[in-house]
């Protein structure tokens, strides 16, 4: 977990493995003061090596409802290595703020893509903002694409997904994963080239 309130974080993995995940954000974040995270985003940038899974924000963040966990861009780019598990755009539970983009190239994703959070039947994920995530040169994704989040989950503005060069994705959805999902603003699914294997 990366995060100090009012900075904007950078995440870089090169090599080894993280068995119990990276997170942008930090745990608990706003239980007690009502506070950001962080205010101005992250960058995660993986190039090798190998994840259990990916949040572009924090963990847990769903105490006070009142106040976003973070706020800010989240940038998720996968250059080389692999993430065994899932990557999400927002956090696990909880409410952030700002855009997600999230780019694949030259790396395998073992399970799924989202690009809102993770909510369980008691609590939301929110994005309150855009999502677009692009797979390209020798991206592949053997789960699927999500455009939302999962479970219990919002966005609140568009989604844009763009399938290119000689990617290879299962199957494409341009809403989340569960009958909570949903996306206030419009989806789009651009498939320029590539293999969907779904």
């Amino acid at each position: 977990y990366v995060g100090k309130q009012g900075k904007k974080s950078l995440i870089e993995v090169y090599g080894g493995e993280v068995t119990s995940g990276v997170f942008g954000g930090a745990t608990d974040s706003n239980m007690y003061s009502g506070q950001y995270a962080l205010k101005d985003g992250v960058d995660i940038n993986v190039y090798g090596g190998k994840i259990s899974q990916i949040f572009g924000a924090g963990n847990d963040d769903y105490y006070n409802k009142k106040y976003q966990a973070m706020s800010g861009t989240r940038t998720i780019s996968v250059m080389g290595g692999e993430i065994t598990g899932n990557i999400y755009g927002g956090s696990n539970l909880g409410i952030t703020e700002g855009d997600t983009v999230i780019t694949i190239e030259n790396a395998i994703i073992g399970g799924n893509i989202y690009g809102g959070g993770n909510g369980n039947n008691s609590y939301r994920a929110t994005v309150t903002g855009n999502v677009n995530i692009t797979i390209g040169k020798n991206g592949v994704v053997k789960g699927n694409i999500f455009g939302g989040g999962n479970q219990n989950s919002v966005i609140t503005k568009n989604v844009v997904i763009t399938i290119k060069e000689n990617a290879e994705v299962f199957n494409v959805y341009g809403s989340g994963n569960g009958s909570k999902t949903s996306i206030t603003g419009s989806s789009n699914i651009e498939i320029l080239s590539g293999n969907i294997n779904g």
